[in-house]
């Protein structure tokens, strides 16, 4: 049998959202084609619950999961988190110096307290150590920051760098809303520079594959955007005039939300007064939120059940005041045939969907002038459906979207790349 390393920060399964279900669906791809998949956790302690490692056993099926760190350091860290919890529930000023205390020590611990980071010299020489002992054919960087782990001497092997964005653009992006970017350090010959070391360069987004291959005409280039299934919900009549957000709390989706909430929102109630507006995922837990005093607005957090929600819900919107590679809300949203606004950000690098499947808006104004014509006009909503299936049917089915990485390591397999096994 075949194997594969996946070398992340992070724990994936369907209890997230965003980077976290891209990585799930490559581990799901790799598991389909029969590859034996080991799982090289690099991740922080701060905040992670023991019980991830058992669900991503149990969803990934994945075989083994080597961490960093051992886990009796994780048990530990998951019952810290839970005492700080308790003490900011209580708002004991204490927590807070001992969190900052923990933050400033990590380092020296060896203990990561933040995800996007090159890895040190220490986590290196841990990768080395599992890739000599599993010796796959094939090891997967997650994300441009864990590209330093291919040096030249490291082990013979296909080394797959996922992107999941363009980081110096992203910074860019941040840049032109006044907004601190969570990649400050990321310029164009930085992040050259670690690309420079795969052979294999994944990109969500083909107008990002042109970006990526312009600095890079040498490297094998591909694009591999989210997939995802049509969802075929049971079709009842939509009584209500729901719209839906669905969202991490991440910064960016927090100030894209605030945005939409105060600027958007009002203008749709003016036209449609029993309009609701449901917030679904982990941005409801956000402080700002939490006393929103809006009651058409329902933050319903992390929900087990997200088809349900899909399927009462008239609109989904995307109001992404930054862009970004994933466009994971837009697609699940389009999957459920859920007609979508969206801003002209959330658009970008997959402009053939304006009007025709997604409805875009330059402005506040007309956001809302979207949303109130989807919610009333039927005839327009129908045909965004149907565009939607249709779009996604021919574009991010599993089978399509992954076929450029089958035919890469196929390719590899097939030349003669079949050592280390």
């Amino acid at each position: 049998m075949y194997k594969v390393a996946i070398v992340t920060r992070v724990l994936c399964h369907s209890s997230e959202y965003g980077s976290f279900k891209y990585l799930k669906s490559v581990v799901d791809f790799f598991k389909l084609t029969g590859f034996k998949v080991i799982y090289v956790y690099i991740g922080r302690t701060c905040g992670f619950n023991v019980g991830e490692f058992s669900k991503v056993y149990r969803e990934c099926r994945v075989s083994p999961i080597e961490p960093f760190l051992p886990v009796y350091s994780y048990i530990i860290c998951s019952l810290l988190n839970r005492i700080v919890k308790v003490g900011r529930f209580f708002r004991c000023k204490c927590v807070d110096r001992a969190v900052k205390f923990l933050v400033d020590i990590a380092p020296q611990s060896g203990i990561e307290c933040g995800d996007r980071r090159v890895l040190n010299g220490r986590e290196i020489d841990f990768v080395r150590r599992v890739i000599r002992k599993h010796r796959p054919q094939i090891v997967v960087a997650d994300h441009t920051w864990m590209a330093n782990i291919f040096d030249s001497d490291f082990t013979e092997c296909l080394k797959v760098i996922l992107t999941h964005d363009i980081l110096f653009k992203r910074r860019r992006s941040f840049w032109s809303i006044g907004m601190e970017s969570d990649c400050e350090v990321w310029d164009k010959d930085f992040e050259k520079a670690l690309l420079q070391k795969g052979d294999v360069i994944v990109t969500i987004q083909d107008h990002e594959r042109q970006v990526v291959k312009k600095l890079l005409p040498e490297k094998k280039v591909i694009s591999v955007p989210y997939p995802v299934d049509v969802k075929l919900v049971k079709g009842r009549p939509k009584k209500d005039n729901i719209v839906i957000f669905v969202g991490s709390n991440a910064d960016h989706n927090v100030i894209s939300l605030q945005w939409y909430l105060r600027e958007i929102w009002p203008k749709v109630l003016e036209r449609i007064p029993d309009a609701l507006m449901y917030v679904v995922g982990s941005i409801g837990s956000r402080k700002i939120f939490q006393n929103w005093g809006d009651k058409t607005v329902r933050f319903l957090g992390y929900v087990d059940d997200i088809d349900s929600y899909y399927e009462m819900s008239k609109v989904a919107v995307i109001p992404s005041i930054v862009s970004s590679g994933l466009k994971i809300k837009l697609v699940e949203a389009l999957s459920y045939g859920v007609p979508c606004v969206a801003s002209e950000n959330a658009l970008v690098g997959v402009g053939e969907l304006k009007d025709e499947v997604v409805l875009c808006a330059r402005d506040s104004k007309q956001f809302a002038g979207c949303v109130v014509d989807l919610l009333i006009d039927g005839e327009l909503a129908d045909r965004l459906k149907q565009n939607s299936i249709d779009y996604v049917r021919k574009n991010l089915t599993r089978e399509v979207v992954f076929e450029p990485l089958r035919e890469v390591i196929d390719d590899y397999l097939g030349a003669g790349g079949k050592g280390n096994g």
